[in-house]
């Protein structure tokens, strides 16, 4: 099952990176969900669920609350986790483990030895008092605008904001609109291409 999902995961990651009919009006990295303490990406079901669920954050680095603890750091007031899940092998005794060898002998049917365990992270971005240079978890590098305001877009945006109980937010990866909140979302004016771009993607 983990390969299913694993593949699943790669398909949209590939279609998102070859489509080209449509671009992003800011400067957008695609990094797969990483674990802070190895570094490594997830896969699987864990790679799609942090590509969703975290897609306001810009960081890759995705860390648990016992990690953060240990680097020195702590979770900012009020931020909520996401829950992952790793397979763990069930602990048989020899006479199951028999049983088990005698079916896959006579050709049967034999149900995986594993079952999910859940675990909860907190992206990088939800923590603070981590050097993330030290334990090198600083996020990506990219180009930043020298953003300046366009006073007839911004007094136009500013009416139509009021209107809504979330207001205009800026930050992460992302420009959506977030209907349970009556929000606004859409990366920092430093991270869009051009002024236009960020009054146009709005």
């Amino acid at each position: 099952m983990n390969k299913v999902y694993e593949k699943i995961t790669e398909q949209i990651i590939k279609g998102l990176e070859e489509t080209k009919s449509f671009s992003f009006g800011w400067n957008r990295i695609l990094n797969l969900p990483k674990s802070a303490s190895t570094k490594l990406a997830y896969k699987g079901s864990n790679a799609f669920i942090l590509l969703y669920l975290g897609r306001k954050y810009k960081s890759p680095y995705w860390i648990t609350f016992n990690k953060v603890r240990e680097l020195g750091g702590c979770v900012k007031k009020g931020e909520k986790s996401i829950q992952l899940v790793y397979w763990k092998e069930k602990n048989l005794t020899n006479e199951q483990k028999e049983i088990r060898e005698e079916k896959k002998s006579n050709g049967d049917w034999v149900m995986p030895n594993f079952f999910p365990v859940g675990f909860n992270v907190f992206n990088i971005e939800q923590t603070e008092g981590i050097d993330l240079k030290k334990h090198k978890l600083e996020n990506p590098k990219t180009k930043k605008l020298n953003f300046k305001p366009v006073e007839i877009a911004e007094k136009l945006i500013g009416e139509y904001v009021l209107e809504l109980e979330g207001g205009l937010n800026h930050g992460g990866n992302m420009a959506y609109y977030k209907p349970s909140e009556d929000k606004i979302q859409v990366p920092s004016q430093e991270d869009f291409k051009s002024v236009g771009e960020y009054y146009g993607t709005l």
